[in-house]
């Protein structure tokens, strides 16, 4: 090309094409696809320029078709009829959601999560039938026992707890005294091994894999205007189903900063390409923020290089893009990235993840337990002023008799 200018577009913020450094108008660029055009012009010998400067623009078409550019390097789908030319794929993209990881349910859910219906009813099977046996073996004894109080004697012993027993019990009844006091110290050491491993490594909330899981939690997916718009133009997406859980911010570096900070107030739309620099940075936390879920927008799109209608860079491009993907070029530059945001500080290794510290549980974590004291208080003063009510009651109609 003996110097002549090639002439590209310069998105700001972009993590696919930047200027890396510019020495007397002879531009250096970098981002996987801005590598290409930097090898492309450096083997046809051209001049990189940017005639329009940056722009916060999307998508560039207008400047292909007005001779203002003569490619673009916003990588598109070839999903429109027009006479612009698309070079083969350039990569394969995906668009999917990040979503803040899991944070641990609250100590006082730990008791909640013990107590499972389950668990009930084993504890009241196995009192049930302690109970049953040891009130058969009195009756083929020829004693008499109160079921109740047996009842409430038994699940004082599964529970731990002293209780009373019979004197000079039998053999039978000796061994069923001991299964009543070998259950309560099982119980008990597996419910307080179980409560500490939660302590330890706690369960966590509700995972976010579906839209319906979406629509279920209070974050919302944080999308750019003029994306948002075109995803429900292109891609046909439904309005109805993703009005509900998509917010708008109308600038893209509002968009970036929060996202790039790792802002856990929303869910995220990433490509593929920028998650792998998001999942590299997030090695050096102590704690990973976010991980990527299944729910995606697009997956496995093939992504062109849009030129002039009847561009002659047509060829030299595709063979261009053939040679650099079986040299792996085209991957290692996408892994290169990393190093080149960190290089222009686009992004940090700093850590600002929450540090795993053990804390012991405190009172306020038995709330629900407390709760449930102050109600059963409160049923029992009630059946205590019905008793007296009732009694005082029933000593007026004797006198009145």
């Amino acid at each position: 090309m003996h110097k002549s200018p090639l002439r590209l577009n310069l998105k700001r913020d972009s993590t696919k094409s930047y200027i890396l450094n510019e020495v007397n108008g002879t531009y250096s660029l970098g981002g996987h696809v801005g590598h290409f055009f930097d090898e492309f012009a450096k083997i046809h010998n051209a001049t990189i320029t940017f005639p329009c400067g940056y722009s916060d623009a999307l998508i560039f078409d207008d400047l292909l078709d007005n001779n203002t550019i003569d490619m673009s390097q916003q990588l598109s789908y070839n999903i429109d009829i027009s006479d612009r030319v698309f070079s083969d794929s350039y990569e394969f993209f995906d668009w999917c959601i990040m979503v803040p990881i899991e944070k641990r349910i609250p100590n006082y859910m730990y008791y909640a999560k013990l107590f499972n219906f389950d668990i009930l009813w084993l504890i009241l099977t196995t009192v049930v039938l302690l109970t049953s046996s040891i009130a058969l073996s009195l009756w083929l004894d020829g004693n008499t026992m109160r079921i109740w109080e047996s009842l409430l004697y038994i699940y004082n012993g599964v529970l731990g707890q002293p209780y009373q027993m019979i004197n000079n019990p039998s053999r039978v009844r000796c061994a069923l005294y001991m299964l009543t006091c070998l259950g309560g110290i099982i119980l008990n050491t597996t419910y307080s091994s179980y409560l500490q491993s939660f302590h330890a490594s706690p369960p966590k909330e509700k995972a976010i894999n579906t839209l319906n899981d979406v629509l279920a939690n209070r974050r919302k997916i944080l999308m750019y205007k003029d994306e948002y718009e075109i995803m429900v133009k292109y891609l046909a997406q439904s309005n109805k189903i993703y009005a509900k859980v998509i917010k708008t911010v109308p600038t893209f570096s509002e968009f970036y900063k929060l996202r790039d900070s790792y802002d856990t107030r929303y869910l995220y739309t990433v490509p593929s390409v920028q998650w792998r620099q998001y999942d590299e940075q997030q090695k050096f936390f102590a704690k990973r923020k976010f991980r990527l879920s299944d729910i995606c927008f697009m997956k496995m799109s093939p992504l062109m290089i849009t030129m002039q209608a009847n561009s002659p860079f047509e060829e030299p491009v595709n063979e261009m893009i053939g040679l650099l993907r079986q040299a792996g070029l085209l991957r290692h530059w996408q892994w290169m990235a990393f190093l080149e945001a960190i290089q222009r500080k686009r992004i940090s290794l700093l850590d600002h993840s929450e540090k795993n510290i053990f804390e012991p549980m405190k009172f306020e974590d038995t709330i629900w337990f407390m709760c449930l004291y102050l109600i059963l208080c409160g049923v029992c003063v009630l059946s205590f002023l019905l008793e007296i009510l009732w009694s005082r009651r029933h000593d007026n109609l004797v006198d009145g008799g």
